[in-house]
């Protein structure tokens, strides 16, 4: 039986490769925002940025579970929050009238799905999942 030390250095290890891959930030390819910023990105996903900069058109985040590791490393990275912080700041800004909350999808496959089928929608996979149905507008490394 593994000690309680090697045991996380060892989950640690499987974990590693995980931890190291960037995060594609995708939109629809018809989506007149080719780039974005971290920013800008935080703003939309914390929703805080209601309309794509320089455009006409209206975002819609799409999120994966809270439960989800991708979303753990994405908020973290993005603004610092774990999971629980991301529900009471979205709870704070819902109940002010300006926030809107994300679609929740189940995986980063129908993340992809919603995001190539609507050109509003803004999400985010594994950057090695990334296929030419959508567009990469950022990347978090």
């Amino acid at each position: 039986m593994l000690r309680r030390g090697a045991l996380i250095t060892t989950l640690l290890l499987l974990l590693s490769p995980l931890a190291s891959a960037d995060i594609a930030i995708i939109t629809h390819p018809d989506n007149p925002v080719t780039k974005l910023n971290q920013k800008e990105v935080q703003k939309i996903f914390l929703g805080r940025l209601r309309m794509y900069p320089e455009s006409e058109l209206e975002t819609q985040a799409v999120d994966l579970p809270a439960e989800d590791p991708l979303f753990l490393r994405f908020y973290d990275t993005i603004a610092r929050m774990n999971a629980a912080k991301i529900k009471r700041y979205r709870a704070y800004y819902l109940f002010s009238g300006k926030g809107r909350l994300p679609l929740i999808e189940p995986d980063e496959k129908h993340v992809m799905t919603r995001v190539a089928s609507d050109p509003s929608a803004i999400g985010y996979v594994d950057a090695s999942l990334v296929t030419d149905q959508v567009r990469v507008v950022f990347v978090l490394k």
